[in-house]
């Protein structure tokens, strides 16, 4: 069984914005799946799991804490529920792009985005999948 851990970056606490499009589509994945979230304290976040049918495991993250340092919770998460670097996916907002682009980077560097560096330092990997 594989773990795919799927991360909203944004703000915490926030009102939303552009920076806070990653937690905005993990919210609308995780309601058109029928799915809730829960506060799980042990990755600073809110969280909730589905399966596919080979049993794959998806795990939706949404950090409560600020962008910057969202690394910690990504790195809990990914220890807690076992996924390797290589199957954490970060959606987030692409100051680059105009609005409603979007793109899929297959690791790299964070391009000045400090929410991808922040976990990309706390995972000690680069290899993250960004969206």
């Amino acid at each position: 069984m594989t773990t795919t851990l799927i991360v909203g970056l944004g703000n915490h606490g926030l009102k939303p914005m552009r920076h806070s499009v990653g937690g905005l589509v993990v919210d609308s994945l995780v309601s058109a799946l029928g799915l809730h979230w829960r506060v799980e304290g042990k990755c600073i976040g809110y969280v909730c799991e589905t399966h596919n049918d080979k049993e794959d495991r998806f795990v939706l993250l949404k950090p409560r804490l600020l962008m910057n340092i969202n690394g910690r919770s990504i790195s809990k998460a990914a220890q807690l529920y076992q996924a390797s670097p290589e199957n954490v996916f970060l959606i987030h907002d692409e100051l680059d792009y105009s609005v409603g682009k979007v793109s899929i980077k297959n690791g790299g560097s964070a391009n000045g985005h400090n929410g991808v560096k922040s976990a990309m330092n706390c995972l000690n990997s680069n290899v993250c999948e960004s969206v």
